[in-house]
This record gives C-alpha cells, structure tokens and sequence, in this order.
C-alpha cells in the first residue's frame, strides 16, 4: 500500500500502533469480502488467495492477487463500496479499520504520522476524483 511507504522514518512505536490496528480475515469459495453499496468501514488487502471485484460500473469483473489493496478511500472519506469482492477460492485478508487509523494518526504526539498522512491524504482524494 503505498500509504505505508512514507512511514520510514516513524518511529517503532507509531508504526506498531499501526500494525496493531490490522486485522486479519479469511474466508472461503464464493464468499463475499464486501458488497456493492454498503458502508465502508475498513481498507481490504489480500494476504492470500484470489478474490474476483464486480462493479454495476464495470464492464469485467477484475482478478484481485494478493498484496493488493481495495476500499482505501475509507480511510480519508466517508465511502460507500462501488463495487463487491468475494473471494475465487480460500482467501486471508487483512483490514485497516478507518476509524481506528485516524484515532491514531490524530493522537497527540505522533508528529512524523502528523505530518506524512495529510498530504498523501489530499493527494488520494484528488486522484479518486478525477
């Protein structure tokens, strides 16, 4: 996640507070992750297996591998999901729950977050709404 890029430089105990806050998930053929137009209320990435993402907004359903992150705009918006993942076959996942990540990264104390995090926010936001 390119999120987790700037965090070098961060000190070991925000960054544990960060590895904290992730869950992970798994489940079998055909299950959902998520679905079409629910709340968001976490960042999804696939640690294992391979889910299938269908949007009404797609013409194609899209393979999803792992290391691959969906719904990180959760995490700088209120997000509806635009689409639903379920997984091909046994998937492991794990999540990053938005209000717990801006619990953190609001802390006080934790200037290095403080100060990466906005700005890549800002510029999330931007790309999205393009």
């Amino acid at each position: 996640m390119p999120l987790l890029r700037g965090t070098l430089g961060v000190n070991s105990a925000e960054l544990l507070d960060l590895c904290r806050s992730l869950k992970e998930q798994s489940a079998g053929p055909m299950q959902e992750v998520f679905v079409e137009r629910a709340t968001a209320q976490s960042a999804f990435c696939l640690t294992s297996g391979e889910a299938v993402y269908s949007s009404s907004l797609l013409i194609e359903a899209v393979n999803v591998g792992t290391s691959k992150w969906a719904a990180e705009v959760v995490l700088w918006a209120a997000w509806q999901h635009r689409g639903s993942l379920s997984c091909v076959g046994r998937c492991t996942w794990v999540t990053l729950g938005a209000n717990h990540f801006r619990d953190i990264i609001l802390q006080q104390g934790r200037a290095k977050l403080w100060q990466i995090y906005p700005e890549y926010a800002k510029a999330f936001v931007r790309s999205v709404n393009l």
